[in-house]
């Protein structure tokens, strides 16, 4: 398929936000594989940070929000015994917190 200047600017224009919808209508033969070819090929990329930046920002605000406090037993627990025992012992004394929380939280309060 030939593709005409207005067609490489529409793509110009709405690739780069991944508006899907809006580039199968105008293009309704051609699949992903395809677009991201003629894009690649004329040097258009996809940055989809500013699109998805809201709905990961509502994401983690909730995830947060979710995430159960550290109650002052178990950074006592932490404080005790972070820098006597490995790891996998401390998480037998913090059931629930898993190895990345420990290894995090240890930089906040020890």
């Amino acid at each position: 398929m030939k593709y005409t200047n207005e067609d490489i600017e529409f793509l110009k224009k709405y690739y780069p936000i991944g508006d899907w919808d809006i580039i199968f209508k105008r293009f309704p033969n051609l699949d992903r594989e395809k677009i991201y070819n003629v894009c690649h090929k004329r040097g258009i990329s996809a940055n989809y940070y500013e699109r998805d930046k809201s709905s990961k920002k509502e994401y983690y605000k909730c995830m947060v929000s979710n995430r159960k406090k550290w109650t002052d037993n178990e950074i006592n627990i932490l404080q005790d015994n972070y820098s006597l025992m490995p790891i996998s012992d401390i998480m037998k004394l913090l059931p629930g917190r898993t190895y990345n929380l420990i290894v995090n939280i240890e930089y906040m309060v020890i």
